[in-house]
């Protein structure tokens, strides 16, 4: 998230420039979006590793309980 913010300044600080070309402005938004797309990933992988470990939990709590075989 510190790298989406510190390239949104970026990108903010090189479109506001009267002097900057299209072509610095195209990479810093570029970048900016690339650093987005990342956040995003990492969000949805985030929720579905905790998805699948409460899956998980879950099956191992509801596993059938043997009874101990006293002879």
């Amino acid at each position: 998230m510190t790298a989406l913010t510190a390239s949104y300044q970026n990108y903010r600080r090189v479109s506001a420039s009267p002097v900057a070309a299209d072509k610095e402005i195209l990479i810093a938004k570029t970048a900016q979006e690339i650093h987005r797309i990342n956040c995003f990933a990492e969000g949805v992988g985030l929720l579905l590793g905790g998805i699948i470990s409460s899956i998980g939990i879950q099956g191992i709590c509801l596993l059938p309980q043997k009874p101990l075989d006293r002879t």
